[in-house]
């Protein structure tokens, strides 16, 4: 049996979850998309795969460095940095695509069996939202050269200094 969870479903979870607007892009037995966003910022997309049994949570193009076009050395320091700001994180991760530059944060839920339900996806939208906003900025200002992939390791770890004892 696989999981049951469809679009429609997953629509009226970001409705209770405070995001009323939304588009389904794709509705078939194999699945679904959907589209939405927050703060007039971050574009997410939310799949429900039917053949892997897994809803994936994807927010897209927070910036883009493409390699041919950023100077030798930039690279090491985004990935630096998408490494421990995955280091960092309990769910999902950031990735960057040398194909075309994009760095993206995404997460795949497996749905073996059985339906997501609310509370799941409150807890991993919640995921995605708090993970985004607070290092998508971060990890911008180093596709953009603005900051060291180092400075933001280190920022974060003096940060943390704080909550010691």
């Amino acid at each position: 049996m696989r999981g049951s969870t469809s679009i429609k479903e997953v629509g009226s979870f970001l409705e209770r979850f405070g995001f009323k607007n939304y588009q389904v892009v794709e509705d078939t037995p194999e699945g679904g998309k959907l589209v939405t966003g927050w703060d007039g910022l971050y574009i997410s997309m939310i799949e429900v795969n039917h053949r892997t049994n897994t809803v994936l949570f994807v927010a897209p193009k927070l910036a883009v460095a493409k390699r041919e076009e950023i100077p030798p050395g930039r690279l090491a320091d985004i990935l630096m940095a998408i490494g421990f700001a995955n280091y960092a994180l309990l769910l999902g991760r950031f990735s960057y695509d040398p194909s075309d530059g994009e760095l993206r944060y995404d997460y795949a839920m497996p749905i073996d069996n059985a339906e997501m339900t609310f509370e799941q996806f409150n807890h991993l939208m919640l995921a995605m939202v708090q993970s985004v906003n607070y290092w998508a900025p971060r990890l911008k200002t180093a596709c953009e050269g603005a900051r060291t992939g180092e400075s933001i390791v280190d920022s974060f770890l003096g940060h943390l200094k704080g909550f010691q004892p």
